[in-house]
């Protein structure tokens, strides 16, 4: 039943994420799918970290409007699902100010780690002209992930009690023992 609830949660954040900017513009600098990753990334298993942020980056990539690359999106989420999870087993990541900095982290690495993919590739990602400009859209979409992230969380905590901070979640080691 996990699972199902987690599949319906990405379809949501994936057609959501392509079907809101259309009517609401500001809209646009929030990656709901990277949100979803990050939100079940912390449930410290690696195995759904990755499985969460493959799907979700490859929904997204594949979504109308996406861009000429398919399988950057999938490659940034399904590291920062692992790397987010893997930390999570390490280190207790619970409380909202650590999941406000991780939302914070995890927005800029993603946005790194497309930047850099597309240039590895020869695709121009921006019409931004000036390395200025391009630092400021990351920034501005960091500040926008995290916002809609505190309300996103607060929603999902609510349909996974289990995950949320002092919720009855299990510390999985089962991969580092």
């Amino acid at each position: 039943m996990l699972y199902l609830k987690i599949l319906i949660v990405i379809i949501l954040a994936v057609a959501l994420d392509s079907q809101i900017p259309t009517w609401w513009d500001a809209f646009r600098y929030v990656d709901l799918p990277l949100l979803v990753t990050v939100y079940f990334a912390l449930m410290r298993d690696p195995v759904v970290g990755m499985f969460v942020g493959f799907i979700a980056g490859l929904a997204g990539d594949l979504a109308p409007g996406a861009g000429p690359v398919v399988g950057v999106g999938g490659f940034s989420k399904t590291s920062i699902g692992y790397l987010i999870s893997t930390i999570a087993v390490r280190f207790s990541l619970e409380g909202a100010p650590i999941r406000v900095l991780i939302i914070a982290v995890s927005s800029l690495v993603n946005s790194a780690l497309f930047i850099g993919l597309h240039s590895l590739m020869g695709q121009s990602l921006t019409q931004e002209a000036t390395p200025e400009r391009l630092l400021l859209k990351v920034l501005i979409e960091a500040s926008a992930n995290l916002a809609a992230g505190v309300g996103l969380f607060w929603l999902l905590d609510r349909v996974f009690p289990e995950n949320a901070p002092g919720g009855a979640m299990k510390v999985r080691r089962r991969f580092y023992d």
